[in-house]
């Protein structure tokens, strides 16, 4: 099937402009699978469905190479962080809006379709990064976002705005000869991210599962709270942040003195609190809640530690 409708010919150039359009549209498809995944992870985690909860974790675990995944630099979604930083997610999102922007090229100043845009679009995100890094300033949110999302979207509409006019793709793009090739290994794709899913779901603990050891170890609490803790963050990079001391946060205090550099793929804090959490000042999960806190391995099961919190 995939023969019959493939549109090579004799034509060189022609055929140039065929895997041109093949190649903007298979990439701009698993570019679009990758930010509806990191997305959505904060929502999978949190499933008793083993090959639901496998799509989140997996997603969290692949991004361990992409992000820091700080809990208190990522949005929240669904009431978890997302597997993507503020900046990360966004650069992931202006790098996918960039190509039906490029396809939209005439409605926008001919300036940004210059290698001077480009340039000017990666300054803030340098200057803001390389600060933060060296322990100069925190930025904002808002900071974080903006940048993110100025520097790919400025890169990847120069990119591909470049390839559509060097071989004058437009009208009719979207045809049977292009989208069934293009599909067919993007269903390959899904089927092995959905592989992977079933793997690791099989191995992942739930978000239920410590929730209820949490309350059979502690039957006296009054509330039961759980937050997913990102591999990266969990193993790594809480404990590495400059601004750490800046945050009034109980839950990232305790992982940064746990010890958690062996648990690589991730980790669920419960929190069995006498009173509501509270939410006042620079936190990223709870600012206090009187109660035990235990963090357990996400894939292992095992309970790492537990803390006990006063106030």
């Amino acid at each position: 099937m995939t023969m019959a409708v493939l549109e090579f010919g004799k034509d060189g150039k022609k055929n140039s402009r065929y895997v041109a359009e093949l190649f903007v549209l298979y990439s701009a498809m698993v570019l679009a699978l990758y930010v509806f995944l990191s997305m959505f992870s904060a929502l999978f985690i949190q499933s008793d469905n083993q090959f639901i909860m496998g799509v989140g974790a997996a997603t969290y675990i692949a991004n361990i190479y992409m992000c820091h995944q700080l809990p208190e630099r990522t949005l929240t979604l669904f009431g978890q962080h997302m597997g993507l930083c503020e900046r990360c997610m966004a650069i992931m999102v202006g790098a996918l809006l960039a190509y039906p922007a490029a396809f939209w090229r005439r409605r926008f100043p001919a300036f940004m379709l210059s290698k001077w845009f480009v340039l000017l679009a990666l300054i803030p995100i340098g200057v803001d990064g390389v600060g933060q890094f060296l322990g100069m300033w925190e930025s904002t949110a808002a900071v974080r976002v903006a940048t993110g999302f100025l520097s790919a979207f400025a890169i990847l509409y120069f990119l591909v705005a470049e390839i559509l006019e060097r071989f004058s793709i437009g009208k009719g793009f979207l045809r049977r000869g292009v989208v069934i090739p293009a599909l067919i290994p993007f269903a390959a794709l899904v089927v092995v991210v959905a592989a992977i899913s079933l793997f690791v779901g099989s191995q992942y603990h739930s978000e239920g599962e410590f929730i209820q050891k949490a309350m059979d170890a502690d039957r006296n609490a009054s509330f039961y709270e759980a937050h997913y803790i990102a591999p990266h963050a969990f193993s790594l990079s809480i404990r590495s942040d400059p601004f750490l001391a800046t945050y009034n946060d109980p839950v990232l205090m305790d992982v940064s003195s746990l010890g958690t550099s062996s648990h690589e793929f991730g980790g669920w804090a419960v929190l069995a609190l006498d009173e509501p959490s509270k939410h006042v000042g620079k936190y990223a999960f709870v600012s206090g809640g009187k109660g035990i806190y235990y963090y357990s391995d996400a894939w292992s099961g095992q309970l790492v530690g537990a803390r006990s919190h006063g106030s």
